[in-house]
């Protein structure tokens, strides 16, 4: 059913404008808009301001049938409804498994969710509204800024080091994905001097940072 506000019947023109550019738009498809042809509509149908009032009545007992009372039983008919859609994001979860660009937790978990009224949902959706919409390179630059960076994001190795007299982690750096995201090796170091970890370590900062 489709829902569209026009003003009351008295205040309609009998201009034939008003009905191809108002009315008609919101009851036919593009499809049939393109098979018909308004031409034909105004000139062939002979369309009046009867027509449209009978027009306009019919949409309004259609949508008054259509209307139902809070709390009514329509369980089944809600069953189908979220059914199938859940089961097409069911085989579509399966289908782009592994692949790192798709989010499957917006699938039938996020589905769950608002059926629930989660109030803490696993997968925060945030839109953004940037200064200049055509620039990826801006993009870029407030997802970096927003998402979480972990230490394998900006490093190019990490080896663990035995010797008899210690025992060390070395990471290595590299210099391209750090100016990706506005870091500097003191503010690395002390993200990590800040993470709760389980035993005290002695962060040192040395050698050459490579691209």
């Amino acid at each position: 059913m489709l829902l569209f506000i026009l003003p009351p019947l008295s205040t309609i023109s009998t201009d034939r404008q008003f009905f191809s550019s108002h009315v008609l738009p919101r009851l036919l498809s593009a499809k049939q808009l393109s098979l018909l042809g308004q031409h034909t509509l105004l000139t062939s149908w002979r369309l009046t301001r009867t027509h449209l009032r009978l027009l306009l009545t019919l949409a309004k007992e259609k949508w008054n049938r259509a209307l139902i009372e809070p709390g009514t039983a329509v369980g089944a008919l809600c069953g189908q409804s979220i059914g199938e859609p859940a089961t097409q994001m069911t085989l579509k979860t399966f289908h782009f498994a592994g692949v790192a660009s798709m989010n499957i937790t917006q699938g039938v978990p996020r589905m769950r969710e608002i059926v629930n009224a989660v109030s803490n949902i696993r997968t925060p959706l945030i839109t953004v509204a940037l200064l200049d919409p055509t620039s990826s390179e801006l993009a870029k630059q407030v997802k970096l800024s927003i998402e979480p960076t972990r230490l394998a994001d900006v490093s190019l190795r990490l080896r663990q080091c035995l010797l008899p007299e210690d025992i060390y982690v070395s990471i290595h750096l590299d210099l391209t994905r750090m100016a990706r995201r506005n870091l500097t090796p003191a503010k690395i170091a002390t993200a990590i001097r800040l993470a709760k970890l389980k035993k005290k370590i002695k962060l040192t900062v040395r050698g050459k940072l490579e691209h």
